[in-house]
C-alpha cells in the first residue's frame, strides 16, 4: 500500500468516526431529555 492510500483511509475513518460520535451525541441528548421529561411527569403524578 502506498502512503497516499493509508492517508485516504485515515480520512475516511475519521469522517465515519465523527459521524458516529455525532449520532451517538444526538441519541444520548434525545434519550436524556425524553427520560427527564418522563421522570418529571411521573413525579408530578406521584405527588
Amino acid at each position: 500500500m502506498r502512503y497516499g492510500d493509508w492517508e485516504r483511509k485515515g480520512k475516511v475513518y475519521d469522517f465515519w468516526k465523527a459521524i458516529h460520535c455525532g449520532v451517538r451525541q444526538v441519541i444520548v441528548t434525545l434519550y436524556n431529555s425524553f427520560v427527564g421529561a418522563n421522570l418529571h411527569h411521573v413525579f408530578s403524578l406521584w405527588r
